[in-house]
């Protein structure tokens, strides 16, 4: 973003799309945790789906989740095209080490 605002308005309206990370397989952020957290045997645990339904009537987030579920069901990307015109590349931080940093942000890792 940083490198967007140094460029300046490039047009009247601007819409920028971050690539970013593709989980290819449904397991690929899983993996990078576990190496993130240096711990290769995190159990991996399926998402609830049938609890949300239920809750649907009385919690709010479980109906937005519900309207939202399409997401999980169908893979899909962000053209990052425009972004790579206008900046030459996607700058990236490697997944692995993306990770590892919001762990330590969200104190979910012991200090080094």
């Amino acid at each position: 973003m940083a490198r967007l605002l140094d460029l300046g308005p490039q047009a009247p309206f601007e819409r920028y799309n971050f690539d970013g990370f593709y989980d290819a397989s449904g397991h690929d952020m899983t993996d990078a945790i576990r190496a993130a957290a240096a711990k290769p045997k995190l159990p991996e645990k399926k998402f609830p789906w049938w609890m949300i339904p239920l809750g649907a009537p009385f919690v709010t987030a479980f109906r937005e989740v519900r309207e939202m579920r399409y997401l999980w069901r169908k893979p899909h990307r962000l053209d990052n095209s425009e972004l790579v015109k206008v900046l030459g590349e996607e700058p990236r931080t490697p997944i692995i080490e993306a990770v590892r940093q919001s762990l330590r942000d969200l104190k979910c890792l012991e200090e080094e």
